[in-house]
């Protein structure tokens, strides 16, 4: 069963993503509301990807 993740508090709480499990990762990469995030507001979910890119199961964004 997929755990339900807060998209948003991922994003404006640090220690609530640092407490995620890997279970809930994974349900995060699949929400609709975190892909529209990283697609709409890049420069928001930025520092969540370089932190988290492994658990998301994405490469990390590399500097600019």
């Amino acid at each position: 069963m997929e755990q339900k993740v807060d998209a948003l508090r991922v994003v404006q709480d640090p220690a609530y993503a640092a407490s995620l499990t890997e279970a809930h990762w994974r349900s995060l990469a699949n929400d609709p509301v975190w892909n529209e995030l990283i697609g709409e507001f890049h420069e928001m979910t930025a520092p969540v990807l370089g932190l988290y890119a492994m658990q998301l199961g994405v490469p990390a964004p590399r500097p600019v």
